[in-house]
């Protein structure tokens, strides 16, 4: 009997101490468990950093791309090629683009149409020039000299009656005055010129008010 109650106490002792062995293993286990899933957390934050990190650093970039082809299209120069996306910057720097190819289009519509006007107003005989509100001649096309004998620079440095009959300046600046305080759309006038070589020239012509000239 005292064998026997020694045997059993051995065995619960030997059973107390493995007991206690897988708990501790347990436990470890449980710790390691926790180790690894707060070591995958926190992974996971910092890639999650460096994603939104990079997205900011190209959101910036693209930004800014946005504003210097702005800039471009101001100052009429070519626009940087866009940074690839299907976003709503991408979207808004394709529409940038089309609009700096509608501005070049136009401008370059704008010029020929200038050109073609400059080109027909030299090849007219007929005299065409610009005064301002105060009678004073701002421009003339080529055929003013062969017309009135004098050339810009001369004309403007003459009195108005030495050139324009007395009779006819005030007729001219009656009706110059009636066209720019807005009673009349345009002017018909037939005036006398002193001629360069000192004969009278008639001349007939007609005029309206040009808005942001004179």
């Amino acid at each position: 009997t005292d064998d026997m109650r020694a045997q059993l106490a051995t065995m619960t002792a030997t059973e107390n101490a493995m007991l206690a062995t897988r708990r501790a293993h347990a436990d470890s286990v449980d710790h390691l468990t926790a180790l690894v899933f707060g070591l995958s957390a926190a992974a996971g934050l910092i890639l999650a950093l460096i994603v939104m990190v990079g997205f900011s650093r190209s959101v910036v970039r693209r930004i800014e791309q946005l504003e210097r082809n702005a800039a471009h299209m101001e100052e009429g120069e070519p626009l940087e090629p866009l940074i690839p996306g299907n976003d709503e910057l991408a979207r808004l720097g394709r529409r940038l683009e089309v609009t700096a190819a509608l501005l070049t289009t136009r401008e370059a519509d704008l010029h020929l149409r200038q050109a073609t006007l400059q080109a027909v107003v030299r090849a007219s005989p007929d005299l065409i020039a610009i005064f301002g509100s105060d009678g004073g001649l701002q421009w003339a096309s080529d055929a003013f000299s062969s017309v009135v004998g004098y050339t810009v620079q001369e004309w403007l440095s003459l009195a108005p009656l030495e050139i324009v009959h007395s009779y006819d300046a005030r007729i001219f600046v009656s009706a110059m005055r009636r066209v720019l305080a807005g009673r009349d759309d345009s002017m018909s006038v037939r005036i006398r010129v002193r001629h360069g070589d000192g004969h009278w020239v008639t001349l007939e012509g007609r005029g309206r008010s040009l808005d942001g000239i004179g």
